[in-house]
């Protein structure tokens, strides 16, 4: 994981090797606004076949897409939010040999905003996850969701060297 300031540019890199394996990444990011606002972007896609006997089956697709801003309005005080999302294409992952293969399709998102004031820190996030997955032989589905929502208020208290962070 590389900081805005680190990455200052695109990157991209592709990866090749056996089981058609593919392991691509887009990485963009860098400073705005007199390097008071910080981006970041990223898109990444996995794909490899799935590691067994049977080398018909395909491992399948993994794609992901994220992507961070934030903005410094004071010395210390920020905003910043990041949202993001998984998408699985129904792969095949070999479980264990004598298991079997389960097949496993999944959307997972998020988005999260962040709100930093000197000591105090309110933080909310959403998380929704959706899938779909077979276990070996049964062909029988397991459908489930996911959906998760959280608030934070954090405040950090000096003392001496020290500080203690505490929240509701």
């Amino acid at each position: 994981t590389k900081s805005p300031e680190q990455l200052d540019g695109t990157h991209l890199h592709i990866t090749a090797g056996t089981n058609n394996t593919l392991v691509t990444s887009f990485l963009h990011g860098g400073t705005g606004a007199g390097e008071r606002l910080l981006y970041k972007i990223s898109a990444e896609m996995d794909r490899t076949d799935e590691w067994n006997a049977d080398p018909s089956k395909s491992g399948g697709d993994i794609y992901r897409v994220n992507g961070f801003m934030e903005y410094l309005f004071g010395d210390v005080e920020k905003v910043s939010f990041s949202a993001g999302t998984t998408y699985t294409k129904n792969s095949n992952y070999l479980a264990a040999e004598y298991f079997g293969t389960v097949n496993l399709k999944s959307f997972t998102s998020y988005i999260s905003g962040k709100l930093d004031l000197n000591r105090f820190t309110v933080r909310a996030f959403f998380n929704y996850t959706e899938n779909r997955n077979s276990w070996p032989d049964s062909g029988d589905f397991q459908d489930w969701t996911i959906q998760t929502a959280d608030v934070e208020l954090l405040h950090t208290i000096k003392i001496r060297k020290h500080s203690l962070l505490w929240g509701l």
